[in-house]
């Protein structure tokens, strides 16, 4: 259970944005909402941007043509404060981004997900989630994880583990039906917690090993710089020595 992989204090980090595609949020919330409620039943924190339907702007600036790029800002400052948060205590975080697909041509459908490049785990939490959805939820998806670009702002700048999940394409009318199905929903919600639950064991024991890393590495510099400390005292008392037995 995720009990055993989190200690009180520890951080999740779960960044819930709700896609305009889905008419207020009812496609994309359930998915949140299940996840959130398993989460924090399991004693995770979980720390979400927005719970409705809004953009993360601020009204009293000159917003015109950029509310967008003032929502990612805001967004991205809640991510890295709470991953930071979350670092400063010894916790292991990550962050999730939840969204619903649409393309112009009907025939593409399926889940799919990308990953930031800045995270060695980030890959395993995508892989995970994709394996995870395909295996269980969607047989006939065969689509592969991606590696996010510049064009998905959050995970191009995030450095903690960070995914975007994309549930699947309302331009396609059979996942449109799926996602708009509440048995469903839960049932996609279910495996992402699951995915998320088996990652965390990877991403906890990596973060654990990274802290071992840097601290016998701390360790080493502080060694090797009493040995040279230790070595030029050697010296000067030498010389000292040698100079006195001159007089």
């Amino acid at each position: 259970p995720v009990r055993d992989l989190l200690h009180p204090g520890d951080t999740v980090v779960l960044v819930i944005p709700i896609d305009k595609a889905a008419p207020k949020g009812r496609l994309i919330l359930p998915q949140q909402q299940v996840i959130r409620d398993i989460l924090e039943a399991e004693g995770a924190t979980v720390v979400m941007t927005r719970t409705e339907d809004i953009l993360l702007y601020d009204r009293n600036v000159n917003f015109q043509g950029r509310k967008k790029i003032l929502d990612l800002a805001a967004r991205r400052i809640v991510a890295e404060k709470t991953a930071a948060t979350a670092a400063e205590s010894g916790g292991t975080s990550l962050f999730i981004s939840i969204h619903m697909n649409a393309f112009t041509q009907s025939q593409y459908k399926g889940l799919q997900v990308y990953y930031s490049p800045n995270h060695t785990m980030s890959a395993t939490l995508a892989q995970g989630i994709q394996s995870r959805v395909s295996e269980q939820l969607q047989p006939d998806n065969h689509r592969k994880i991606k590696r996010a670009g510049s064009e998905i702002h959050l995970l191009e700048h995030l450095n903690c583990p960070a995914v975007l999940v994309e549930c699947g394409f309302l331009s396609n009318a059979e996942d449109c039906a799926a996602l708009s199905d509440k048995v469903y929903q839960q049932k996609l919600a279910f495996l992402l917690f699951c995915a998320i639950q088996e990652s965390l064991t990877d991403i906890k024991k990596a973060d654990t090993s990274d802290r071992t890393v840097a601290l016998a590495q701390k360790a080493y510099a502080f060694e090797l710089k009493f040995r040279q400390e230790d070595l030029i005292f050697g010296k000067k008392y030498n010389i000292m020595n040698y100079r006195m037995s001159k007089t």
